[in-house]
Order: C-alpha cells, then structure tokens, then sequence
C-alpha cells in the first residue's frame, strides 16, 4: 500500500470518530451494558443506574430490558417509583423486539408473581408477548404459548397451534415441552393420534424424569416392532438448537 494511501485512511477514520462525537457527543461505551451488570451485582445500584440508564435514553433495547429488570427486582431507586420504572423501561425494550423482554412481559401479565404492583392479570395480554417473543424462537415462550392456547387462556383454544408451538420448543431439546407434546400424540388432540410418536416424545421427557408414568401407559398400548421405532426415534433425534435454545432453563 502506498504510504499516502496509509494518511488518507487515518484521516478519514479521524474524521469518522469526530463526527461520531459530534453528533452522538454522550454516546456510551458498547461494554457498558456489561459494566452496568457488575455494579449491579456487586450490589453498586447507583453506579449500575448511571452507566445503564444512558444507554436505554439512546436506545439500547438490551439496556432497557435490563434496567427494567432490575427495577422490577431489586429496586434502584428505593422512592416508590421502581414499578413504573420498570414497567417503562420493559415496554420501550419488548416494542423494539426485545425477545426476552417479550417473554418476561409475558410473564408479568401471566403470573402477577413479579414484585410489579401496577400490573393485573391479564391472560390477553400474557399471550400477545408470550406468542411475540415465541416467533421469535424463544423456547420457553414457545411452550407458555402452547399452553395459552391448549387452556384457552386469553385467547380461543386452539389445539391444533397449541400442538405448533409445543412442536417447535420441543424441537429445541425442552424436556417439559417434549412431555406435553407426547401427551398430545397420545391423546390426538391437535394431532393425529400416533402412539409411536407419543412415545419417542415422552421417551425424551422421560430421561429428564419427566413423564416415566405416561410413557410406561402409552407403551402398554403398543406393539413391540411399534415400541422398538419409538426407541430408535428418540436415540436418533438431536435437538435444533438456536441462541434461546436454553431458554427452558432461565427466563432471561
């Protein structure tokens, strides 16, 4: 590279990094989320509130959802004012598509089991953020999206998308979606009755300790060359994974 090549380069990089400061003269540091997050669990909540709350001003979806969450748990600012905090900054992150966000909003509607005292239970609402962050490809909401459609729960039951969602989260290696899925294939309900499936299902539940019960039952309703395609099935599957494949096991 000709050394002139090398000037102009620097210079325009130079001048890049000025305009940048120039218009965005308060933008935070890209690490400062992760900084937020170790004052906050050394237990520093101003420290954690001054370097996230910048961010979330500009933006940041992943800022917002986690001065959210920590508003709705800890409390930051011990006036009485954590809810609505919490509750704003949950919002702005799940409208941007925040999918986690979308899940625990979900969750706050479904359960009334966070400390938030501004929110009702609203089974309408749990299912629109639940199914959000399910199209996602969340697996933990892809399976509360299941059950909100197998109950009925704020929105019509529907058996048949409650059997999708399980689907698609037991796809991912999820032992309790991989149960309810197999109690559908046992029952026929949203799919076609189909006992071998049922049991390749509660097979793979079955070896988290979930379902030991209802695979025994649905094998005694088997033929053995049935019960031996069943087994191969399960040895054979391998999970489809995706980054909220461990969803299952924290909601955030």
């Amino acid at each position: 590279m000709k050394p002139h090549s090398k000037l102009v380069k620097r210079f325009l990089a130079t001048l890049l990094i000025s305009i940048l400061v120039l218009v965005f003269p308060n933008s935070p540091r890209a690490d400062s989320i992760d900084d937020g997050l170790q004052a906050y669990g050394a237990g520093d909540y101003k420290k954690a509130l001054e370097i996230l709350k910048p961010l979330a001003e500009h933006g940041n979806a992943e800022a917002q959802f986690q001065l959210g969450y920590m508003h709705s748990f800890t409390g930051l600012l011990h006036d009485g004012e954590d809810d609505k905090e919490a509750l704003k900054w949950l919002r702005k992150a799940a409208e941007q598509g925040h999918v986690k966000a979308q899940f625990y909003f979900g969750e706050i509607y479904d359960s009334n089991a966070s400390v938030l005292k501004l929110i009702f239970k609203n089974n309408m609402t749990a299912a629109k953020w639940y199914r959000k962050a399910a199209e996602q490809g969340h697996a933990l909401a892809q399976l509360y999206s299941g059950h909100m459609y197998y109950d009925g729960r704020g929105i019509p039951q529907d058996y048949m998308k409650a059997a999708k969602w399980y689907s698609e989260s037991a796809e991912q290696g999820n032992p309790p979606t991989q149960f309810s899925l197999g109690v559908m294939y046992d029952e026929g309900k949203g799919v076609s009755q189909d006992y071998v499936q049922a049991h390749k299902w509660l097979n793979l539940s079955a070896a988290h300790g979930i379902g030991v019960r209802n695979r025994d039952i649905t094998e005694k309703k088997m033929t053995p060359p049935q019960v031996a395609e069943a087994q191969r099935l399960a040895r054979e599957w391998k999970p489809k994974l995706s980054q909220y494949t461990l969803s299952f096991r924290r909601s955030r």
